[in-house]
């Protein structure tokens, strides 16, 4: 939520809660009759209550409808309320909110507030009465029900109207919606009962109603909180069946961020990798105020001494923190998880995570991450060997070049795509380099084919795809390039080639090192003009390298005439 909606929500809050407040008071004066002992027992039930709280749709659901129902039947619509918004405040306490969700008080206020008057209008508009009754046949039932009934769709409809307005999100049916409906169903009858069992008992009745309710309240506790433990489990077994069929290690790295923000409130997240050094970097950060940001240097503002860790950590708030020694990332972190992950003793690499609400990780959230954790580091080590394998298969392992077999598939595609409408192929070969390797050792040789290699890739740069055609020779893939084109290029590498010296060391007959020079033949030819298929196009340029290079005296540029 964007700061001026924030404001917007404190605002309205201001205006309206009080307003509404002294209204009702003077139109629904309270029903107390002297029994403040039973009104503070109410508050007592509502605080209970507040402490077994369960989330649905990302939503903390309080079961608060039957203590409001009894509440509402006994002392009224403006007790009701003022007990309401009490519960809201403390609610409000225990959940710690921070200064950027602090706005959730008066926005969860309004909400109560609404609620309370639109239901409690209603049920005095269908003809019922507060207060204690004599007889519990004289109770009407259709007003209750109807209170229940319009207590949850009203509060279903602030919701749709904040989520739509205030959130900018589309509203969900599902499930959990029907979770609500079923407490409705269970509570309803529980604030009647109560309402019953004190009209004839008094306020010995908040003895024995009090049990059931607190009960209730634990059970959809714990059920709930059973349900979204497994469908944590269930996200991470999908989650980590993703990142480890992904094959490139910057995609896993930002689908694991991406997800587990889904999953966990998190501030601030990091992960800390070991190079082959044993030193650590910081390989990605994330801040929720900045985004993910890929492979982000280590700096002094990156306080992560003492974070090193080969155990699992889990801390709750500030105090925890100073306590084990460990530098905070921000002031205003308050919660943390650190999931070290190491093979044979050795750490590779850490997943820190940060939260500004405190105790917000729960024994649950480690284990989970974990788990992701493991599955991340299988997959980084999974694509690192698949890199290494394609690298194999794709690499000459001399020069690093792509071999020929790479080159003459990505060949096979541009014939294949038909919106290539020309492109261009170079072979090159070098000028009597057997006498390099005659005069000065193949090693020697080995190391200018290896410099000839690094020139071409700074020359070509990103407008084609260098090979090793095999032995002295090289081939160049050229898309959208014409015969003038390439004619131009292959002229800079002859001259780069043929100007500028090589530097070798010597291996047989001389000592030292020295600069020696060489030249090139360079043949070019044209795709579909020049050669209609790959095969044709290769011969094609080869023709034009000796025959209109080598044959015409070498450390010459020809294209193919035929």
């Amino acid at each position: 939520m964007t700061k001026n909606k924030k404001i917007g929500v404190w605002v309205i809050w201001a205006f309206l809660w009080p307003a509404a407040i002294l209204l009702i008071y003077k139109d629904r004066p309270p029903m107390i009759g002297g029994a403040y002992l039973s009104v503070i027992g109410m508050v007592i039930l509502m605080i209970v209550s507040t402490f077994f709280y369960f989330k649905l749709r990302d939503r903390d659901i309080v079961v608060v409808e039957g203590i409001s129902i009894a509440t509402f039947l006994i002392f009224g619509l403006f007790i009701e309320m003022v007990i309401a918004q009490l519960m809201i405040i403390i609610y409000a306490a225990r959940k710690r909110y921070d200064k950027e969700s602090l706005y959730k008080l008066p926005l969860n206020a309004l909400m109560f507030l609404f609620v309370s008057i639109v239901s409690g209008y209603i049920y005095y508009f269908l003809g019922g009465t507060t207060g204690v009754i004599k007889d519990s046949g004289s109770i009407n039932i259709l007003p209750v029900l109807v209170y229940g009934v319009s207590f949850f769709l009203s509060n279903q409809v602030f919701i749709f109207l904040v989520t739509k307005w205030v959130y900018r999100q589309a509203i969900v049916i599902d499930k959990e919606l029907l979770w609500e409906a079923l407490t409705l169903v269970l509570v309803i009858p529980i604030g009647l009962v109560l309402y019953l069992l004190y009209s004839d008992m008094g306020g010995k009745a908040l003895f024995f109603i009090a049990l059931p309710i607190v009960t209730l309240s634990v059970i959809f506790h714990l059920v709930n909180k059973s349900y979204s433990i497994n469908r944590l489990l269930q996200k991470t077994s999908d989650v980590g069946r993703e990142l480890t069929g992904i094959l490139d290690v910057d995609d896993i790295l930002s689908l694991f961020f991406k997800k587990i923000q889904t999953m966990l409130e998190i501030d601030y997240a990091y992960l800390v990798m070991r190079d082959d050094a044993d030193k650590r970097h910081l390989t990605y950060k994330y801040e929720k105020k900045i985004g993910l940001l890929e492979h982000a240097k280590m700096t002094n503002r990156d306080v992560l001494e003492g974070w090193d860790t080969k155990e699992s950590i889990r801390i709750g708030t500030q105090k925890e923190l100073k306590r084990k020694g460990l530098a905070s990332i921000s002031k205003l972190v308050q919660s943390a998880m650190v999931i070290p992950y190491g093979e044979n003793d050795r750490t590779l690499g850490s997943v820190i995570v940060a939260s500004k609400q405190k105790r917000v990780y729960e024994k649950h959230h480690m284990i989970m991450l974990k788990i992701l954790v493991n599955f991340l580091f299988v997959a980084i080590n999974n694509a690192k060997d698949y890199e290494k394998t394609k690298n194999k298969s794709e690499r000459d392992p001399l020069t690093n070049l792509y071999n020929y077999r790479f080159f003459s598939e990505q060949l096979d595609r541009m014939f294949v795509d038909t919106t290539n409408r020309y492109f261009s192929i170079m072979m090159i070969d070098l000028d009597h380099f057997k006498r390099i390797n005659d005069t000065y050792g193949h090693e020697s040789g080995n190391s200018v084919l290896c410099d000839v290699s690094h020139r071409l890739l700074s020359i070509v740069n990103d407008k084609g795809l260098v090979a090793r055609y095999g032995g002295e020779e090289f081939i160049i893939l050229l898309p959208k390039m014409d015969t003038g084109a390439a004619y131009t290029m292959a002229e800079d590498i002859r001259i780069r080639l043929s100007h500028e010296p090589f530097l070798i060391q010597t291996d047989i007959g001389y000592e030292g090192r020295r600069f020696i020079h060489i030249t090139a033949s360079i043949g070019v030819a044209t795709a579909p003009i020049q050669g209609e298929d790959p095969m044709s196009l290769i011969r094609n340029a080869d023709r034009a390298m000796y025959s209109g290079a080598k044959q015409q005296g070498r450390n010459r540029v020809a294209t193919y005439t035929g």
